[in-house]
Protein backbone atom coordinates (compact mmCIF):
# COMPACT_ATOMS: atom_id res chain seq x y z
CA UNK A 1 0.00 0.00 0.00
CA UNK A 2 3.26 2.51 1.10
CA UNK A 3 4.76 1.69 -2.52
CA UNK A 4 0.88 2.73 -4.25
CA UNK A 5 1.09 5.46 -2.22
CA UNK A 6 3.74 6.36 -3.52
CA UNK A 7 3.77 5.52 -7.03
CA UNK A 8 0.51 7.91 -7.16
CA UNK A 9 1.77 10.66 -5.60
CA UNK A 10 4.76 11.00 -8.21
CA UNK A 11 2.45 9.57 -11.07
CA UNK A 12 5.18 7.07 -11.41
CA UNK A 13 5.37 3.22 -12.32
CA UNK A 14 7.80 0.47 -10.04
CA UNK A 15 9.25 -3.00 -10.81
CA UNK A 16 8.76 -4.99 -7.87
CA UNK A 17 11.27 -7.73 -7.99
CA UNK A 18 9.93 -10.16 -5.39
CA UNK A 19 8.54 -14.22 -5.66
CA UNK A 20 6.19 -13.65 -2.55
CA UNK A 21 2.91 -13.91 -3.63
CA UNK A 22 1.21 -11.15 -1.40
CA UNK A 23 3.76 -8.79 -3.00
CA UNK A 24 3.15 -10.40 -7.07
CA UNK A 25 -0.72 -10.12 -6.22
CA UNK A 26 0.09 -6.22 -5.88
CA UNK A 27 1.32 -6.07 -9.22
CA UNK A 28 -0.61 -5.57 -12.69
CA UNK A 29 0.45 -4.99 -16.36
CA UNK A 30 -1.09 -1.43 -16.17
CA UNK A 31 0.80 -0.42 -12.87
CA UNK A 32 1.95 1.24 -11.21
CA UNK A 33 3.83 -1.79 -9.61
CA UNK A 34 4.95 -4.02 -12.01
CA UNK A 35 5.84 -7.63 -11.52
CA UNK A 36 9.74 -8.90 -12.27
CA UNK A 37 11.03 -12.00 -11.50
CA UNK A 38 14.76 -10.78 -11.34
CA UNK A 39 16.90 -7.99 -11.69
CA UNK A 40 18.08 -8.81 -15.05
CA UNK A 41 14.09 -8.97 -16.29
CA UNK A 42 14.38 -5.24 -15.57
CA UNK A 43 17.37 -4.41 -17.30
CA UNK A 44 16.42 -6.52 -20.48
CA UNK A 45 12.75 -4.80 -20.75
CA UNK A 46 14.76 -1.39 -20.23
CA UNK A 47 17.27 -2.42 -23.03
CA UNK A 48 14.79 -3.67 -25.34
CA UNK A 49 11.10 -3.56 -26.16
CA UNK A 50 8.96 -6.41 -24.75
CA UNK A 51 7.83 -7.18 -28.35
CA UNK A 52 12.06 -7.03 -29.48
CA UNK A 53 12.70 -9.21 -26.56
CA UNK A 54 9.82 -12.10 -27.20
CA UNK A 55 11.19 -12.13 -30.64
CA UNK A 56 14.78 -12.86 -29.46
CA UNK A 57 13.66 -14.81 -26.97
CA UNK A 58 11.73 -16.89 -29.42
CA UNK A 59 14.53 -17.50 -31.70
CA UNK A 60 17.56 -18.25 -29.34
CA UNK A 61 15.21 -20.42 -27.56
CA UNK A 62 14.31 -22.45 -30.74
CA UNK A 63 17.81 -22.88 -32.39
CA UNK A 64 19.28 -25.65 -33.28
CA UNK A 65 22.40 -24.50 -33.84
CA UNK A 66 22.45 -22.82 -30.26
CA UNK A 67 21.58 -25.98 -28.98
CA UNK A 68 24.21 -27.85 -30.52
CA UNK A 69 27.30 -25.32 -29.76
CA UNK A 70 26.18 -25.25 -26.42
CA UNK A 71 26.48 -28.93 -25.47
CA UNK A 72 30.02 -28.86 -27.53
CA UNK A 73 31.08 -26.51 -25.07
CA UNK A 74 30.04 -28.84 -22.61
CA UNK A 75 31.40 -32.06 -24.03
CA UNK A 76 34.35 -33.66 -23.06
CA UNK A 77 34.80 -31.08 -19.75
CA UNK A 78 36.10 -32.56 -16.66
CA UNK A 79 33.91 -32.33 -13.68
CA UNK A 80 35.72 -33.90 -11.15
CA UNK A 81 39.65 -34.16 -10.25
CA UNK A 82 41.40 -34.96 -7.22
CA UNK A 83 43.15 -36.60 -4.73
CA UNK A 84 42.06 -38.61 -1.74
CA UNK A 85 44.01 -40.58 0.51
CA UNK A 86 45.05 -43.57 -1.13
CA UNK A 87 42.88 -42.62 -3.96
CA UNK A 88 42.64 -40.71 -7.53
CA UNK A 89 38.91 -39.55 -8.49
CA UNK A 90 38.40 -38.20 -11.81
CA UNK A 91 35.46 -37.56 -14.14
CA UNK A 92 34.37 -36.39 -17.45
CA UNK A 93 30.91 -35.20 -19.82
CA UNK A 94 31.06 -38.15 -22.19
CA UNK A 95 28.07 -37.13 -23.92
CA UNK A 96 25.22 -33.87 -23.78
CA UNK A 97 21.30 -34.20 -24.71
CA UNK A 98 18.14 -32.28 -24.03
CA UNK A 99 19.40 -29.05 -24.40
CA UNK A 100 16.65 -26.50 -23.03
CA UNK A 101 16.97 -22.96 -23.20
CA UNK A 102 14.02 -21.22 -20.96
CA UNK A 103 15.62 -17.76 -19.87
CA UNK A 104 17.16 -15.18 -21.82
CA UNK A 105 17.88 -11.77 -20.64
CA UNK A 106 19.57 -8.81 -23.15
CA UNK A 107 22.13 -7.13 -20.85
CA UNK A 108 23.71 -5.15 -24.05
CA UNK A 109 22.73 -3.72 -27.18
CA UNK A 110 24.04 -2.69 -30.05
CA UNK A 111 22.55 -1.88 -32.97
CA UNK A 112 21.56 -5.15 -33.95
CA UNK A 113 23.84 -7.31 -32.17
CA UNK A 114 22.70 -8.27 -28.41
CA UNK A 115 24.28 -9.86 -25.93
CA UNK A 116 22.59 -11.97 -23.83
CA UNK A 117 22.63 -13.88 -20.78
CA UNK A 118 21.36 -16.93 -21.09
CA UNK A 119 19.76 -19.67 -19.01
CA UNK A 120 19.61 -23.30 -19.95
CA UNK A 121 19.44 -27.13 -18.76
CA UNK A 122 21.45 -29.86 -20.24
CA UNK A 123 21.52 -33.76 -19.21
CA UNK A 124 25.34 -34.64 -19.12
CA UNK A 125 26.60 -38.48 -19.30
CA UNK A 126 29.31 -38.72 -17.02
CA UNK A 127 32.25 -40.92 -16.71
CA UNK A 128 33.73 -41.72 -12.92
CA UNK A 129 36.73 -42.80 -12.22
CA UNK A 130 38.02 -43.90 -9.02
CA UNK A 131 41.45 -45.64 -8.95
CA UNK A 132 42.51 -47.22 -5.71
CA UNK A 133 46.08 -47.80 -4.76
CA UNK A 134 46.82 -50.51 -2.30
CA UNK A 135 48.80 -50.00 0.65
CA UNK A 136 51.62 -52.87 0.63
CA UNK A 137 54.58 -51.55 -0.06
CA UNK A 138 57.02 -54.84 0.97
CA UNK A 139 57.90 -56.89 -2.05
CA UNK A 140 55.29 -59.42 -0.64
CA UNK A 141 52.47 -57.48 -0.28
CA UNK A 142 52.42 -55.44 -3.29
CA UNK A 143 49.17 -55.20 -5.07
CA UNK A 144 48.61 -53.07 -8.11
CA UNK A 145 46.26 -50.04 -8.11
CA UNK A 146 42.28 -50.87 -9.09
CA UNK A 147 40.13 -48.63 -11.52
CA UNK A 148 36.33 -48.57 -10.79
CA UNK A 149 34.45 -46.66 -13.33
CA UNK A 150 30.81 -45.52 -12.59
CA UNK A 151 28.81 -44.11 -15.73
CA UNK A 152 25.86 -41.34 -14.61
CA UNK A 153 23.34 -39.48 -16.25
CA UNK A 154 22.67 -36.05 -14.45
CA UNK A 155 20.38 -32.85 -15.30
CA UNK A 156 22.15 -29.68 -14.03
CA UNK A 157 21.41 -25.53 -14.70
CA UNK A 158 24.29 -23.21 -16.94
CA UNK A 159 24.23 -19.82 -17.24
CA UNK A 160 25.58 -18.85 -20.89
CA UNK A 161 26.85 -15.46 -22.10
CA UNK A 162 25.73 -15.82 -25.91
CA UNK A 163 26.47 -12.30 -28.93
CA UNK A 164 23.84 -13.10 -31.43
CA UNK A 165 22.63 -10.60 -34.43
CA UNK A 166 19.09 -10.73 -34.59
CA UNK A 167 16.89 -8.77 -36.63
CA UNK A 168 13.20 -9.48 -35.86
CA UNK A 169 12.14 -9.01 -39.42
CA UNK A 170 15.17 -11.69 -40.75
CA UNK A 171 14.95 -14.19 -37.65
CA UNK A 172 15.77 -16.58 -40.31
CA UNK A 173 19.16 -14.77 -40.67
CA UNK A 174 20.49 -14.87 -37.00
CA UNK A 175 23.74 -15.02 -36.41
CA UNK A 176 25.44 -16.41 -33.15
CA UNK A 177 29.15 -14.42 -32.54
CA UNK A 178 30.05 -16.17 -29.56
CA UNK A 179 29.19 -18.02 -26.59
CA UNK A 180 30.80 -18.60 -23.05
CA UNK A 181 29.63 -21.33 -20.94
Amino acid sequence: ASLKAWCAKRDAKAYVVSGDPDLMGCCSSSGPLLHAASIEDIISQATVSQELHEALQHTVSESELLSEWLAEKLQDRTVVRGDLRLRRLSGSVDEVSDVNIFSVNVIERDGMTFTCEIEFEARLGLTLNVEQEEGGYGYDDYEPSRTHRAAKSVSRVFVAEVVVKFDPQKPDETEFESVYV
